[in-house]
């Protein structure tokens, strides 16, 4: 059915204002996503026997979903107290880092502790489409790493 054209006039400005008005309100502009949080934050690293903090870890060899990720693509996208260290990342205390959800393979040491390989599926908690859309609510990660045992000088 073909309108006649003083009704397509009277459409076309009730469908442009409802083609604004799904990017949630008018002159709205590109529809975007965006990541509010970081989705892994890692947030506390103690020593397993003290249960005293360590402040600063680092973060290597890491995969999602078993393929390798630079560690500059894991500061893409809101971080928190997070650097990139010569390959990896540097992580003080309370650091968040990583938009892409899946499976995480990551490396973690700290100097005087045995590094410890960790394995975590990450997700956002929250996600809320539409135009704009985003996604909230960090992976949270806490971890106990073992100090390396200390070489006792022997007396003969």
């Amino acid at each position: 059915m073909i309108l006649p054209t003083f009704a397509r006039r009277r459409l076309a400005p009730i469908l442009a204002s409802l083609v604004l008005a799904a990017c949630d309100g008018l002159g709205a502009g590109v529809c975007e996503h965006t990541y509010r949080d970081p989705l892994l934050v890692l947030q506390s690293v103690t020593d397993a026997r003290t249960g005293a903090s360590l402040t600063r870890v680092s973060i290597r060899d890491v995969t999602v979903g078993g393929q390798p990720v630079r560690a500059e693509d894991l500061l893409r996208g809101p971080t928190r107290n997070a650097t990139l260290d010569s390959g990896g990342l540097l992580c003080a205390a309370d650091c968040g880092f990583a938009t892409s959800p899946g499976r995480y393979r990551l490396s973690v040491a700290a100097e005087g502790y045995q590094p410890l390989i960790v394995e975590r599926d990450a997700e956002y908690a929250r996600f809320r489409g539409g135009c704009p859309s985003y996604n909230e609510g960090s992976s949270v990660i806490r971890l106990q790493l073992t100090a390396l045992p200390v070489a006792v000088p022997t007396r003969f």
